[in-house]
């Protein structure tokens, strides 16, 4: 790891599952918001009985056969399952138009993002380049991918963000 040293590497494939992980809550987080806003805290206690069963056999199978990875991915599948429902759900107490496409579009960024940093990060290890530097090059890189394939994905978008911006 760039920062951390040697002893912390174990880990770089579980945290690559959590950031996963923490954007499908934050996905999740609106779509909770919105059903909790409709006073349906049923609907909310219902996605959590099930997710949280669908957690535990997750866990218990994938923590067996994968160790601490597989609990990353059974949490990864839980989220990503309980983001389903919500969105299920909401879309049958609201008309509401899920934008999927630009869902879409952010997902395919973010792994074309993952491959280049990879990419990257690969040239930069033959490279006497250590440290800070090296993860100012590979945050800089990543953020300059993300941004240009959302623009090139969705040609509206930088008419969205001025509109959004500037009013």
């Amino acid at each position: 790891m760039v920062l951390y040293g040697a002893e912390f590497g174990a880990g770089w494939a579980v945290l690559i599952v959590l950031m996963g992980v923490r954007f499908v809550h934050s996905l999740q987080i609106i779509a909770v918001r919105a059903i909790e806003a409709m006073n349906r805290p049923d609907v909310i206690f219902k996605i959590s009985m099930l997710v949280m069963g669908l957690n535990l056999v997750g866990d218990i199978v994938l923590v067996y056969y994968f160790g601490i990875i597989g609990a990353a991915v059974a949490t990864l599948i839980s989220m990503s399952v309980f983001l389903g429902a919500a969105l299920y759900y909401l879309k049958m107490l609201l008309d509401v138009q899920v934008p999927y496409r630009k869902i879409g579009n952010e997902i395919a960024a973010g792994i074309v993002m993952l491959v280049l940093i990879w990419g990257v990060d690969s040239i930069l290890q033959s490279v006497p380049v250590h440290g800070a530097l090296k993860l100012a090059v590979l945050i800089l890189s990543g953020i300059v991918c993300y941004a240009s394939c959302l623009f090139m994905f969705d040609r509206n978008m930088l008419a969205d963000l001025r509109e959004k911006t500037l009013g």
